[in-house]
């Protein structure tokens, strides 16, 4: 039904057989009913395997795809899978190790019913440990100041510039699909480690933005996210590089600004 689209969360996993467990879990259970949840499994053993089956009994908008192993490109590959197998209106990816909060879907999706300028709609979320206990927040990770409301999406590119990513993780956004022909792209340019953040400029470029004060998902930081990999690290750094530069090719971001991040880089 046109007041009810179908909306797709995307769950890429890899060996996180209990992480991911408590991120199904609460896909699940959205209080908003027309979902589809589509899991692409990178793992190297059936344990995740073993824990879809038990839910492939009792929901039937559950559509699994074990991969034999992963697709490699850091997870790429499977990231990209799951998006293309999407049949949904709207996008809303689901890190294994993270968790939505039980009507994210419901409240975010309400943003875009009541604003067609929308392109993405994202929230506070809490920072946890592996073992679910909240963790301090950092700059990025508190409340900003203008919410719930539309905010010019060229303005808040810029400032993800200024103050980091403060749009968040893939878990955080809800997106329409046909606003994004391949998750982490930006002038046919395919980036990996800052997939978020190039999508997030790409759909900010589209339109504008809506940041609920309401804690709608929860980030877990733990020693076994990609983010820690060493050859994460050095390729967010070039990426990021890239990046300053669409921005001030875009004119995003000034010559001051620009000057700025160029210092900071090196």
């Amino acid at each position: 039904m046109k007041d009810d689209p179908l909306v797709s969360i995307l769950i890429p996993t890899f060996n996180r057989p209990e992480l991911f467990n408590m991120a199904l879990m609460s896909a699940v259970n959205q209080t908003y009913k027309n979902i589809e949840i589509v899991i692409c499994d990178d793992s190297t053993n059936y344990y995740t395997k073993k824990i879809v089956d038990k839910y492939l009994k009792k929901y039937k908008n559950i559509r699994y795809y074990f991969n034999n192993g992963p697709l490699g490109n850091f997870g790429l590959n499977n990231f990209n899978k799951c998006y293309e197998l999407s049949r949904g209106e709207y996008i809303n990816y689901l890190n294994d190790d993270d968790m939505f909060v039980k009507n994210k879907v419901l409240k975010m999706l309400k943003c875009f019913k009541s604003n067609n300028k929308i392109s993405l709609v994202t929230s506070h979320r809490e920072l946890v440990d592996r073992s679910g206990d909240r963790l301090p927040h950092t700059l990025t990770y508190n409340k900003i100041k203008y919410v719930n409301r539309p905010i010019n999406g060229r303005r808040a590119a810029k400032a993800i510039f200024l103050y980091g990513n403060f749009i968040g993780e893939p878990t955080t956004v809800l997106f329409k699909k046909k606003d994004v022909d391949k998750f982490g792209t930006i002038n046919n340019r395919q980036f990996c480690a800052l997939i978020d953040i190039a999508t997030w400029i790409k759909l900010l470029l589209r339109g504008n933005f809506v940041y609920l004060s309401e804690t709608l998902s929860c980030f877990r930081i733990h020693n076994g996210q990609n983010t820690n990999k060493p050859g994460i690290k050095k390729l967010m750094r070039s990426e990021w590089y890239e990046l300053i530069q669409y921005a001030y090719k875009m004119k995003i971001i000034d010559k001051s600004i620009y000057s700025q991040l160029l210092l900071s880089y090196k």
